[in-house]
């Protein structure tokens, strides 16, 4: 068995294999699981046991080992292998100890998550130049703004486009009611000229008596 150390989210990853001793894959490829538990040591097996025709066992070897430290290399998983021969290389995914492979591991992975999170602000820069409005991270520019304890630069831009919006609006409906107070205003002081200008009742109604009674 390989150990292998993962420093990230779990992995279940199905990995293929020529299944020589069973007929009944036309194709010969069967699958084996590989489920790798979130921040822990995992093992991998370097053969499969398989049922042969006549009901006995043949063991066939299987690259699993060196398949998962390939695919999962960007994400920080260490090769464990106290049997390795040669100078162990900083940017290589194996480590001599667990210990080793914990701190190597847990190294490579913060610097995939940067890079992702990195992507994410480059998508963000890009819509905002273009004149978009970008929406909240989802899935993994999320999970890695989050592990990294860093603010959604997507969500500040909404925050800050809904607060001038409010502004916008409130200062909207302050000159709404500018206007209608300045409306009213002007109303009122025509009316006020208009009574004004009018004769009082009754002063109206004296003259005429007066009129009445020289005739």
């Amino acid at each position: 068995m390989a150990r292998f150390y993962n420093p990230g989210q779990r992995i279940q990853e199905k990995l293929p294999y020529n299944n020589l001793n069973d007929p009944r894959e036309v194709c010969n490829i069967s699958y084996h699981l590989i489920n790798a538990p979130e921040k822990d040591f995992f093992e991998v097996p370097e053969s499969v046991t398989l049922l042969t025709v006549d009901g006995s066992e043949a063991e066939i070897r299987a690259d699993f080992p060196r398949e998962v430290k390939r695919l999962f290399a960007h994400r920080g998983v260490v090769l464990v292998n106290p049997r390795f021969k040669g100078e162990v290389l900083e940017t290589d995914n194996i480590a001599l100890t667990d210990a080793e492979a914990k701190v190597k591991g847990d190294a490579m992975y913060h610097e995939h998550l940067r890079a992702i999170v990195d992507d994410w602000f480059t998508i963000v820069d890009r819509a905002k130049a273009a004149g978009g409005r970008p929406r909240p991270a989802q899935g993994l520019h999320k999970y890695a703004l989050k592990a990294l304890n860093l603010q959604d630069p997507a969500d500040t831009i909404d925050t800050l486009l809904t607060a001038q919006a409010g502004q916008v609006s409130s200062d909207a409906v302050q000159a709404q009611l500018a206007a209608q107070n300045a409306t009213i205003s002007k109303l009122e002081g025509m009316i006020a000229a208009l009574l004004a200008q009018k004769p009082d009742a009754t002063t109206q109604a004296a003259t005429t008596n007066n009129a009445n009674k020289g005739k």
